[in-house]
């Protein structure tokens, strides 16, 4: 039930075994799972460190620890979390670009370039991978390498949309307004229900002189 959707099915056969067995560290690792993809994270983190009190040696609970944690904007706690679930299962890619995901929104940009690069030497056509690097180094102020990020993830991914808003938000900030145009439609076309996207596109036309 949980894997063809059906949250709430699965969360009452989950609650079902938990009622049977308390105890049952999948069952509530997996019913703090279900709460996450509902948008419950508090309860989330409640239910997955009843699962770790329990059974602390299987990544996935930490990895979801983390993405709970991270939802509820706690991203120290949050990287913790995947520091852990690397440990029990080294170079995982996900594990990796989300615990650069966490150190970036906990303005921890330098440690979080050494998870993406990480990733990257395992996963060198990780596009998404690829554009986080870019979102870091800009941060960092390393414009020409995070635009060379953008450029490299475009060319293994034509249509990552978020590669083309990023450059065109570089390339707008550099000066290059046409550029920044052309990368900003491009994104628009590609994600046409990005508010950001389109507010770019709007601000780069206007500083253009092109706005209807």
């Amino acid at each position: 039930l949980h894997q063809t959707g059906d949250l709430d099915g699965a969360a009452a056969l989950y609650r079902n075994v938990l009622t049977a067995e308390p105890g049952n560290a999948d069952a509530l690792h997996l019913l703090g799972f279900v709460s996450y993809q509902k948008g419950s994270a508090d309860i989330a983190v409640e239910m997955i460190r009843k699962a770790i009190a329990v059974q602390g040696r299987q990544a996935a609970f930490h990895f979801h620890l983390g993405l709970a944690l991270k939802a509820l904007g706690r991203f120290d706690e949050a990287a913790v979390s995947y520091r852990r679930a690397l440990a029990l299962k080294p170079d995982d890619p996900d594990t990796l670009n989300n615990l650069g995901n966490a150190l970036s929104a906990a303005q921890k940009f330098e440690e979080a370039l050494v998870s993406y690069r990480r990733l990257l030497s395992l996963r060198p056509g990780h596009d998404q991978a690829l554009v986080n690097l870019g979102n870091a180094l800009s941060e960092l102020g390393q414009a020409e390498d995070a635009e060379a990020c953008y450029r490299r993830a475009i060319s293994q991914a034509p249509r990552n949309a978020d590669a083309w808003n990023n450059l065109g938000d570089l390339l707008r900030g550099r000066g290059d307004l046409d550029g920044a145009l052309a990368a900003f439609r491009k994104a628009v076309a590609l994600m046409p229900e990005n508010a950001t996207a389109h507010n770019n596109l709007g601000i780069t036309l206007w500083e253009l002189g092109a706005a209807e």
